[in-house]
């Protein structure tokens, strides 16, 4: 009954709290009943499957969001490895916690699971995505911790409270301690978060204005030059009525229209009037053609002036969807500390850091969502945004538009399928970027890939010391 009760509560804390789900305060014990269950008497192989299925619950609630896009087969193995690493997770945490001194054993676990998304997340095409970080961009006092070693600190500080409960019950002798080391932590956290949060700064600030409508997405990929135009100008009648509220800044979404030859310089000139006419920067996302058959998803920056000011190309491209898409390798910053990025691009934290490290206080991110998981992109662009030290204004066809400033507050949000059309304005904070993880970048994952290696090491030489030779049959994993 235990192992049953086990895996339903860290399935169902899981389910509720990661991906999609909403009840972010739940991932604060998710791992605890697992992690109760692998420091008891039960075997290591109940443990695993425990582990692993545990895990696997909870990602199945990205079924409803990507099973009617991504073929079953790529669903079935992108929702399995991340168990699976659970899993190796658990087991390790329990093989060095029956071998290695009690003082250590709070840190096993965050040690373990933090050292497993870094890893991940490194040769994953889909970089932090899933990461348990982007549960917590709610609690803005605590995700303040990524200023300073990213994404990671988040991870590691929140797997400490089910670790601790988990070694509390099944080692008694040693509570206090447990209580002291992660309270300690936890309070260092929120005490730096809301100094930040607390700290009068003076901020530059601009109008970024964001336009979407859901009604004409499929006009990304139309042979059609009179369907494109029409999106086209209808966009463009956006970008001037955003202009007249008083925006200084418009971004529109990703890939929005098909830019083909025949209507390539036709299509950008009515966006350059837009632009010109509004005297706006305007950020706008192409599904382009070239010549020579190959696409481009890119953002063309329009300069109040009319001119075009440059381009990016995506540098991050979704696996089975772009596969023909011209890869981008560079960045993009305008003047008055203004970056380009575009949506799957937020999903992975070196991009911020580059931006972060040019001085960047606001990042421009035209997007595209599938329609479920608007809010998890964005909560993952919001978090870049903290580690970076920028504001972030994202637009998303068929998800969620989000204006954040460089703490992660979002000042405005709202669904693309709200309306029809959506005009959101909000006004930016310009951040400093240049924060302490942008210089540093993954040292702290690299520090923590170290220390779980060197754990097991350790456990290792102290299971041969107690007589467990290898191939022995005594003991437990």
């Amino acid at each position: 009954m235990s192992t049953i009760l086990a895996l339903v509560a860290s399935g169902a804390f899981y389910f509720a709290s990661t991906g999609v789900g909403t009840s972010w305060p739940l991932a604060w014990v998710a791992p605890a009943p697992v992690l109760w269950l692998a420091y008891g008497p039960s075997s290591w192989p109940r443990v695993g499957i425990v582990a692993f299925l545990a895990f696997l619950i909870g990602e199945c609630n990205l079924i409803p969001v990507y099973g009617s896009v991504v073929p079953m087969a790529a669903l079935a193995v992108g929702l399995s490895l991340p168990a699976l690493g659970f899993a190796a997770v658990i087991l390790s945490s329990r093989y060095v916690w029956k071998r290695l001194p009690a003082r250590l054993a709070v840190l096993v676990f965050p040690v373990f699971f933090t050292a497993w998304e870094f890893v991940f997340s490194l040769i994953s095409p889909n970089g932090t995505a899933g990461s348990i970080s982007h549960t917590q961009v709610a609690f803005v006092q605590f995700i303040q911790i990524s200023r300073l070693v990213g994404w990671l600190g988040i991870t590691f500080a929140l797997s400490l409270v089910p670790s601790a409960i988990a070694v509390a019950v099944r080692n008694r002798t040693q509570p206090l301690w447990l209580v002291g080391i992660t309270f300690s932590v936890l309070l260092v956290c929120l005490g730096y978060g809301t100094q930040v949060l607390d700290r009068d700064q003076e901020q530059d600030t601009v109008r970024v204005g964001l336009a979407v409508t859901d009604t004409s997405v499929a006009a990304f990929r139309t042979e059609d030059q009179d369907q494109a135009m029409r999106v086209i100008h209808s966009y463009a009648r956006r970008v001037k009525e955003l202009a007249a509220r008083g925006a200084q800044i418009v971004v529109l979404p990703e890939k929005f229209v098909a830019i083909r030859p025949e209507w390539a310089d036709v299509g950008r000139g009515v966006l350059a009037s837009a632009a010109r006419e509004g005297n706006v920067i305007l950020a706008a996302g192409f599904n382009e053609w070239l010549a020579n058959g190959r696409q481009r998803n890119v953002a063309v920056i329009f300069l109040p002036s009319g001119e075009i000011a440059g381009e990016y190309l995506k540098r991050y491209l979704v696996p089975g969807f772009e596969s023909e898409y011209q890869q981008g390798n560079s960045l993009l910053k305008l003047p008055e500390a203004i970056g380009v990025a575009i949506c799957k691009d937020m999903d992975f934290p070196v991009v911020g850091r580059d931006y972060s490290r040019n001085n960047v206080g606001l990042l421009l991110v035209p997007s595209w969502d599938f329609v479920k998981d608007g809010p998890m992109h964005a909560r993952m662009a919001v978090l870049r945004g903290v580690e970076g030290g920028f504001s972030v204004a994202r637009t998303a066809q068929e998800g969620v538009l989000t204006a954040s400033d460089d703490h992660g507050r979002i000042l405005a949000e709202e669904k693309s399928s709200g309306a029809p059309e959506v005009l959101l304005l909000a006004t930016l904070p310009i951040g400093t970027g240049n924060t302490l993880y942008a210089r540093i970048g993954d040292a702290f994952g690299y520090l923590l890939v170290l220390a779980a290696v060197s754990l097991l090491i350790a456990a290792r030489r102290r299971r041969i010391q107690a007589g467990f030779a290898p191939g022995s049959t005594k003991g437990d994993l």
